[in-house]
């Protein structure tokens, strides 16, 4: 330890200003707040290993984070478990700023809002005439907006605001009139719906032509997050055995068939009575491919009658990131028809839903988010194919596409950034019929085939066929 070779008076009790070194997580020192001129130091090695030692106490009274980069500061500040943090800077305080601590450190609060809090009946459940004694839920009559104005003078301008709202928003809701919540139609990429990034959404119009909802407009962040937790998703996806991909695709149409009212109801307003029949379709459609996952080795591969003394066989692997496009107003069943086929061989895959119709495609995402299958395996991307597509035609990660949504003149621009990185594309020439039987031609289209040679015998190394 080092202390200051200051002098302290002989009476009372003090101590000089000391450092304290090669001091261990155990000591008590580290542990407990000295009320004194002490410094306990401790060594670390990374920011995360540093938080963990500052969170190994009973006590979260305040905490001090040190860094030359501003960007470090909220993400350690936000980690440490302590009621006040203070970065670059120590021990400053102010009335209108809550102080207070976590733990054993106490749960109250000195100051600010936070302070006042204590002493204020801010219960929306209680908030009423407190001359007559009654509370509002026990009365069953809500005061008018004036009085509950005056009852939050106390309060800052902004809360009292708040309750006064929520107070009239209640007395409408006991007359009748309740606000529906309207749903926020976002992304699925890795297994969550985030927001795009960008912040963008565009409205999308029901079957006559009124409001619908807000759908995320994806920007080209978005699809390069997509892709990233595509491939995150592929080793694990594809290293699954056939039997549980199949199981998990079962799952889907499972979930899928629970939920079969919904889309329907969804579906109901486009295609009008053959929305039970598109519903019922997409869910014969995964128990379709789910019933190919463990067929696909066999029907694509096996030995091989070489000429020679080897044994040679070929094996199906999935191709690995496809980026696709959706139908085009086939919302439901040409989706799924699209995503299954792809994601049965162990192909995970980065899709741009119909940008006209894309509610179905975001409903159909929370099917897949509460079935089994991983994150990332599917990520559903909204917004204008124009901008979305031409960035994952040209990314390296990305290794094949599938055009079957794409419009003739983007198609050829796709093509064209896919040849730079040598990318597999499916294109079909004509717009399928998702209603009939489906082929083969989608599952070929996203696999790859590795033959394996090992001889049986002597075999010259200058070649031929010697024995």
């Amino acid at each position: 330890r080092w202390t200051s070779p200051c002098p302290v008076p002989d009476r009372g009790f003090f101590f000089p200003p000391t450092v304290f070194t090669d001091v261990s997580q155990s000591m008590r020192i580290a542990r407990e707040e000295i009320f004194g001129p002490v410094l306990s130091v401790l060594t670390f090695r990374t920011p995360d290993e540093a938080v963990a030692k500052a969170n190994n106490t009973p006590y979260g009274l305040s905490a001090g984070v040190w860094t030359e980069k501003g960007s470090r500061i909220l993400g350690v500040a936000s980690a440490m478990r302590a009621g006040v943090v203070w970065a670059n800077t120590f021990n400053r305080f102010d009335p209108s700023a809550a102080f207070g601590g976590y733990q054993e450190s106490g749960f109250g609060r000195e100051g600010g809002r936070s302070g006042l809090s204590a002493y204020l009946d801010t219960d929306d459940d209680t908030l009423a005439d407190n001359r007559s004694g009654h509370s509002v839920a026990a009365a069953g009559v809500h005061p008018p907006r004036a009085e509950t104005l005056s009852q939050a003078e106390t309060l800052s301008q902004a809360e009292a605001l708040a309750d006064a709202v929520e107070v009239v928003a209640a007395a409408e809701t006991s007359e009748g009139s309740r606000v529906t919540v309207a749903k926020t139609y976002k992304l699925y990429i890795g297994g969550a719906f985030p927001r795009s990034e960008s912040g963008r959404t565009y409205p999308v119009v029901d079957a006559s032509g009124g409001f619908a909802a807000n759908a995320a407009q994806a920007s080209r962040k978005d699809a390069r997050d997509a892709v990233v937790a595509a491939r995150k998703a592929f080793r694990g996806w594809s290293g699954a055995t056939a039997y549980n991909r199949g199981q998990v695709i079962y799952r889907i149409a499972e979930m899928l068939q629970g939920r079969r009212t919904q889309f329907i109801e969804l579906l109901g307003g486009r295609v009008g009575n053959g929305a039970a029949r598109d519903v019922d379709g997409a869910v014969d459609r995964l128990v379709h491919f789910a019933g190919w996952t463990d067929k696909v080795a066999a029907v694509f591969g096996g030995a091989n009658p070489v000429a020679g003394p080897y044994f040679s066989f070929s094996i199906p692997e999935p191709t690995g990131v496809v980026a696709a496009i959706a139908p085009q107003h086939d919302p439901l069943l040409g989706l799924v028809s699209l995503i299954a086929p792809i994601i049965t061989s162990g192909n995970t895959s980065v899709v741009i839903a119909d940008q006209a119709e894309p509610l179905t495609a975001i409903t159909l995402a929370e099917v897949l988010a509460t079935s089994d299958l991983p994150g990332g395996v599917v990520n559903i991307l909204t917004g204008d194919p124009a901008e979305i597509a031409p960035h994952l035609a040209a990314h390296g990660d990305v290794n094949a596409l599938d055009l079957t949504g794409s419009s003739r003149g983007l198609r050829g621009e796709l093509e064209k950034a896919a040849a730079g990185t040598v990318k597999r594309v499916y294109a079909p020439g004509r717009a399928p019929d998702f209603a009939r039987e489906p082929g083969t031609a989608r599952l070929r289209a996203f696999l790859e085939t590795k033959t394996v040679w090992h001889p049986t015998g002597p075999v010259s190394l200058a070649g031929g066929s010697g024995y």
